[in-house]
């Protein structure tokens, strides 16, 4: 559109001004061609008054002298009129003699005024030739005697056609010129954007990530921790309603034993360091597909989708084998030797909201607290463990398996 628009704007420029060149040359030149022969042929009546007239003889040498004049000019044809509107010179000698009574630039010039614009017009040029809706600027420029009266008027066909080659030059000039400034500055533009829109995408990406995960271990948050819960649980509703042998999602509460001590003992730093690595280590005994976030100060909730509860048991024991056998290390020199207590339970199809596994994996927390911590409590619903003969919730107290 702005290619458009300012090669338009260059093109009317451009035209206008080339219009009025050859309409100011057209003026000129045809003063020049008639003001030292023009006295030659004004008759002067008894009155004084003054009119055009041209005998044969004086034609022919008039003729002549235009002709010679128009070779290296690009007129293409001139009239003579007298004031009566009579043509009675022409370098097309078939129209000497009639009359334009009817045409208004006539009579204005007359009057006058020097008038002069661009028209399209079937002309026979000075050599005999016609050409057909031909550009020419028509000027028709009054004729005065001596004393300053008007006593006819001449008109002149400027051929313009050099205008236009000159134009179509300017044009493609322009054209290339516009093209290059543009794509420069789109160019330009494009790249600034884009590299303002990568930015935008980087800072949008940055601002999900913060919004989801926890600031200093990396993990999902609380907040976005529920959300997914509430997607798994839905999940599971629908599976459960089509597929009735489909696994169950398991979940599993992790607390850090005595971590206030551990602050208390080392400091802050050393204690966020503590949850920097278990946050680590937590994610590294898990399944690509397992959920894990922050879900207070040292608590963390894992979500197991797709799981049998042996599956969940087993998963739990790598991840407090994996907390309580390599030491933590605070510093370069400093390390500490953390456990875990966890808690576990599994979604059941009685469960009408997912706060009662959730419930259920707390209390199994709780009684792995109560029980003297570094341990794993199963709290199962009936539906996973058997018949009311066979509910074994599954304790293990350091190496120590003990059934409650």
């Amino acid at each position: 559109m702005i290619f458009t628009l300012v090669s338009y704007g260059i093109y009317k420029v451009f035209y206008a001004h080339n219009v009025s060149v050859a309409e100011n040359e057209a003026v000129n030149l045809g003063q020049m061609l008639f003001e030292q022969e023009i006295n030659r042929f004004i008759v002067y009546d008894t009155n004084g008054d003054a009119t055009l007239k041209i005998g044969k003889k004086q034609l022919k040498q008039l003729d002549e002298k235009i002709h010679n004049h128009l070779k290296p000019l690009k007129i293409s044809k001139i009239k003579l009129f007298s004031k009566d509107t009579e043509i009675v010179y022409s370098t097309d000698q078939e129209i000497i003699g009639r009359t334009d009574s009817n045409n208004p630039k006539l009579k204005k010039a007359l009057s006058g005024h020097v008038v002069s614009n661009l028209e399209k017009k079937d002309v026979t040029d000075i050599k005999g030739e016609k050409s057909f809706s031909f550009d020419v600027v028509e000027a028709y420029i009054p004729v005065r005697d001596k004393k300053g009266q008007i006593v006819g008027s001449f008109e002149v066909y400027l051929d313009i056609t050099r205008y236009r080659d000159e134009l179509k030059a300017i044009m493609a000039a322009s054209m290339k010129l516009i093209s290059a400034v543009l794509l420069f500055v789109f160019g330009f533009f494009y790249i600034l954007m884009r590299k303002s829109v990568n930015k935008l995408t980087q800072a949008e990406k940055s601002l999900k990530l913060l919004s989801i995960t926890d600031g200093l271990t990396g993990i999902y948050n609380r907040r976005y921790l529920l959300s997914r819960v509430e997607e798994e649980f839905e999940r599971q509703k629908r599976l459960n309603e089509t597929n009735k042998s489909v696994m169950s999602v398991g979940y599993m509460m992790v607390d850090i034993d005595h971590f206030k001590e551990i602050n208390d003992t080392y400091g802050h730093q050393c204690g966020d360091s503590v949850l920097k690595e278990l946050s680590n280590r937590l994610s590294n005994s898990l399944r690509r597909y397992d959920v894990i976030g922050r879900y207070g100060g040292e608590e963390f909730l894992i979500i197991l989708p797709n799981t049998e509860p042996d599956e969940i048991r087993r998963i739990a024991e790598r991840i407090w084998k994996t907390v309580r056998e390599e030491p933590f290390y605070l510093n370069k020199t400093l390390s500490c030797a953390v456990t875990v207590s966890i808690g576990i339970s599994c979604l059941s199809k009685r469960d009408k909201d997912i706060k009662t596994a959730i419930k259920r994996a707390d209390e199994a927390l709780y009684k792995a607290k109560e029980m003297g911590r570094d341990r794993i409590v199963c709290i199962m619903d009936e539906d996973y463990t058997g018949s009311a003969d066979n509910k074994r919730n599954v304790l293990h107290l350091s190496e120590k398996r003990v059934d409650i």
